[in-house]
């Protein structure tokens, strides 16, 4: 049984079943990120279990059928090279997937750090004794079901996740914080019909347009706007000390409504604009909500947008103990009471980013230089002038990383990737950091494949040519 294992394993049928199978796979991931994106292709068959499979198949059959030749021979020199230094290259590229590292440094001019960010997502509790604990989060692409995860003895768990979400801002009542307006827009020439909030919390959701029109809260901000002459229609929403609501219409030309509401009647109340009265169709407002005292909750909802580089970014949705839930986006925090309902209960800290590492030395960016074509605003190149500062075994001194110069630094590499667009002209510098512990078996790995690829055929030329000298009688 043994034996007819091996054969099989040492097959040419194997070999052409296990080639054949590779193929298909790039055609598969090929086809999909052109559909999709690179980490979706990733996802379904670059890091599969099934492709993992076809490459030890590929492994097992090369090592098979190079011990199929036992006892080696002379000859068998150029065949063993090719054949060890495929070994070689799935071994390094297996030690690289297992313990190699891939992150981005960020750094503005003039800044110094060693913070470098992976491409991995992870929940991040840090507690009050100064502990902090760390789940990682698989990357699912659009689609794929998510399995929920508890959050260890936290009483926290992810009940859901979103690979690329747009949040939603959402407010509910409270017996303290600014008032909250849900206001609908309709009429005019257009037929226009808009929900807006307005919010005192935030100046930028007090003031806002909607067409011709420009909406106000008249909270301390725009209080001090309330004398100015009016140049286009302008609705002011007053809130007073007792909670009542007032709704006031002004008109550059011609006059102006202005209608009181309670806080039991505010809510489904209905009031006609002067605005565009003369076209038969003028603006109405509708008040849908309203709250004396709100405070402001995001929720996100699945991206319209689900690939590429225009996708957003994700966002997991939490439980605590107690039943409630919120949600995070990557790069928030919150403030959280753990096991609420015990006497064990503590206040911490949760955090939804990407995993992070500290580098063993850190990065200065001295200058970030960019270089354009001549006559025109189309970068041409560009580059970070860096120092490095740590052990004495470093480079001193400043040192350029362009897209063709990386810079090597106690086993890492520092590439240029990319920048920030800022004007009058960039300042940050986006490096990515890449350490290959299986670099040195896959570039040797690749010389013996060429190698002997070369010694094969140079033998079978050289057997050839005498052969012929034989024929001729030479």
């Amino acid at each position: 049984m043994l034996l007819k294992l091996f054969r099989f394993f040492s097959s040419l049928k194997l070999a052409v079943l296990v080639l054949s199978g590779l193929a298909i796979s790039l055609a598969v991931a090929t086809f999909v990120e052109s559909l999709t994106d690179i980490a979706t292709g990733r996802y379904w068959v670059y890091r599969s279990s099934w492709f993992y499979g076809i490459l030890t198949l590929l492994g097992i059959n090369i090592f098979a059928v190079a011990v199929s030749r036992y006892p080696w021979k002379r000859k068998h020199t150029p065949f063993l090279m090719a054949h060890l230094g495929i070994l070689m290259v799935l071994s390094g590229s297996f030690v690289t997937f297992r313990w190699g590292l891939d992150g981005s440094l960020v750094l503005r001019e003039g800044e110094r750090s060693a913070l470098l960010e992976m491409d991995e997502l992870a929940i991040y509790l840090s507690r009050e004794a100064g502990t902090v604990e760390k789940w990682k989060i698989p990357w699912r692409p659009p689609g794929v079901s998510f399995s929920p995860m508890v959050l260890g003895a936290s009483g926290l768990e992810v009940v859901s996740w979103l690979t690329h979400a747009e949040p939603k801002v959402q407010f509910e009542a409270s017996q303290s914080g600014y008032a909250a307006i849900q206001l609908e827009m309709t009429g005019g020439p257009m037929d226009a019909h808009e929900k807006i909030w307005l919010w005192g919390g935030d100046p930028s959701w007090s003031d806002t347009t909607m067409g011709p029109v420009q909406i106000r809260l008249m909270d301390k901000v725009n209080s001090k706007l309330a004398t100015s002459a009016v140049t286009k229609p302008e609705l002011r929403v007053t809130v007073a000390k007792d909670g009542r609501l007032e709704l006031e219409a002004l008109s550059p030309k011609g006059p102006s409504v202005k209608k009181q509401y309670s806080t039991t009647n505010a809510e489904g109340a209905q009031m006609e604009t002067p605005w565009m009265k003369a076209t038969g169709k003028p603006f109405r407002v509708a008040i849908l909500r309203y709250f004396p005292h709100a405070l402001n909750t995001t929720a996100y909802v699945a991206s319209r947008i689900k690939y590429g580089d225009q996708a957003p970014e994700s966002a997991v949705e939490l439980q605590k103990a107690d039943g409630k839930r919120f949600w995070l986006g990557l790069g928030q925090r919150a403030t959280v009471l753990l096991n609420a309902e015990t006497p064990s209960s503590e206040v911490a800290q949760i955090g939804y980013m990407r995993e992070r590492r500290i580098l063993p030395f850190e990065v200065e960016l001295k200058r970030f230089q960019l270089d354009h074509y001549e006559g025109s605003n189309q970068p041409s190149s560009y580059a970070s002038h860096v120092e490095v500062f740590g052990p004495d075994t470093l480079p001193k001194g400043e040192v350029e990383i362009s897209m063709n110069t990386p810079l090597e630094a106690m086993g890492y590499t520092l590439y240029q990737s990319s920048y920030v667009p800022e004007m009058p002209r960039p300042t940050t510098s986006i490096l990515s950091v890449n350490q290959d512990p299986g670099r040195p078996l896959k570039y040797w790995g690749s010389i013996l494949i060429v190698l002997g690829a070369f010694l094969l055929f140079a033998v079978k030329t050289w057997k050839q040519c005498r052969w012929l000298d034989f024929l001729r009688g030479n």
